[in-house]
């Protein structure tokens, strides 16, 4: 089934919180603000690997931003990434691995 990666959104989050219920972890953690800024960062070097292989990609927001709405509303860079596209973005870009 293809999804739009927006309707893919609610999945995801479920998917995420029964795998972080196996770990004994029900809930995301807030991040410290070396570990936000990090991870931040990586998105940033991930988006930029995008780009220069030829994906559309949208335009990253600010650190203010992407820290206010991490635990809410996480933005990736893969997020404009079509479903036909996205295994081929992430081999040449790999994802950013995740912080537990």
């Amino acid at each position: 089934m293809d999804l739009p990666p927006d309707a893919q959104l609610p999945i995801y989050y479920e998917d995420r919180d029964t795998c972080l219920g196996t770990l004994g972890q029900l809930e995301a953690r807030e991040l410290t603000e070396v570990e936000m800024n990090s991870l931040y960062e990586a998105q940033l070097a991930v988006l930029e690997c995008l780009v220069v292989e030829g994906f559309a990609i949208e335009e990253a927001p600010s650190y203010q931003e992407y820290a206010q709405s991490f635990l809410t509303d996480q933005w990736s860079p893969y997020s404009k990434v079509s479903p036909a596209d996205f295994a081929a973005a992430e081999s040449l870009c790999p994802q950013t691995p995740p912080v537990y």
